[in-house]
């Protein structure tokens, strides 16, 4: 009778090894079914973000996708401004813009915080033009210049400077 007892109990263990098993492996595929779909979507929207139709060269290092925005008082629209960097070390560069051909122009918002580039590196800037109220119809141009510094923090002496215009005509 002692036989049967003891292979009864092995059995109900094997049974709850078994059951136990399932449960974790179940719960382990779920966690990763879940890490690799939210991975998916974060991968998905980051290169989607980040696009360049009109990617820099060495012998164009700065490019703005559309270098032409037409718009209307009240409206935002938006230009990609793509900068390479063609120094032969990590270069320290800045966005900044100069205005011609309107006395109050529309207003430009971009990052210019000074940014640690390596060699040949790529960075992208949007540039979002809005009008405002008083802006007058008409063109804009905006030249917007990357300049490049070889100390943090863009102190010092400017080491290279890169333009790139982008026209924006303000509608009724």
């Amino acid at each position: 009778m002692r036989g049967k007892k003891a292979s009864l109990e092995i059995s109900v263990y094997a049974i709850v090894i078994v059951i136990i098993a399932i449960i974790v492996i179940s719960l382990s595929l779920v966690l990763i079914r879940t890490i690799f779909k939210n991975l998916g979507t974060k991968v998905q929207e980051a290169v989607s973000a980040q696009e360049i139709v009109n990617p820099p060269t060495l012998d164009i290092p700065m490019t703005a996708t559309p270098p032409t925005i037409e718009l209307r008082k009240g409206e935002i629209k938006k230009s990609s401004l793509a900068f390479m960097n063609v120094l032969p070390d990590y270069a320290y560069c800045k966005l900044s813009h100069r205005v011609s051909g309107s006395l109050t122009p529309p207003d430009v918002l971009y990052s210019s915080d000074c940014t640690r580039m390596s060699e040949e590196q790529i960075n992208v800037w949007t540039v979002i033009a809005s009008p405002q109220d008083i802006t007058p119809t008409g063109t804009t141009i905006f030249t917007m210049m990357m300049s490049c510094y070889a100390t943090s923090g863009c102190t010092g002496t400017v080491e290279v400077t890169f333009t790139r215009d982008i026209v924006v005509t303000v509608k009724d």
